[in-house]
């Protein structure tokens, strides 16, 4: 029984990413037009999602990158006037600028176009049954994240 959850979690971890993969693919047209990667504009509405801001070690965790990843990424998105950090002693908390606001609101509609073909295959019914169970997989894996560091 061990082995079988072992080899459904290899191969649910492949399918996700490379879910992950080919959606960033179909972000690619949609980002193209900015000076943002895929990676970058993922954060910045990353960091829009969270109204009390995310430190760069909360931001590297919520994109699965390193800390050293989400810090470069920090910077460039500032450089660009996207996003501001808020030093909190030893930490800077980030939210995204009135202009990062507007360039989400900006790529949010071609965003969601693209994103809705891509899960054209699916019905309606899969789709949030699909939706619920991503939540699901994303608060199990914080959780054991969180388990881990401890």
């Amino acid at each position: 029984m061990a082995r079988e959850a072992g080899r459904i979690a290899w191969e649910l971890a492949d399918r996700v990413g490379q879910a992950s993969a080919l959606f960033h693919g179909v972000l690619g047209d949609v980002v193209a037009s900015t000076p943002l990667t895929v990676a970058e504009a993922i954060a910045l509405v990353v960091l829009a999602s969270e109204p009390g801001g995310r430190t760069q070690a909360d931001l590297g965790r919520a994109l699965g990158v390193s800390r050293q990843h989400a810090h470069a990424m920090a910077r460039r998105l500032r450089g660009l006037g996207l996003v501001r950090g808020d030093r909190r002693g030893r930490e800077v908390s980030m939210h995204p600028t009135a202009r990062g606001k507007r360039l989400i609101e900006k790529l949010r509609p071609g965003a969601q176009a693209r994103l809705a073909r891509s899960l054209s295959g699916l019905t309606m019914r899969e789709q949030i049954v699909l939706h619920r169970l991503c939540a699901r997989l994303v608060e199990s894996i914080e959780q054991e994240l969180a388990g881990s560091a401890v």
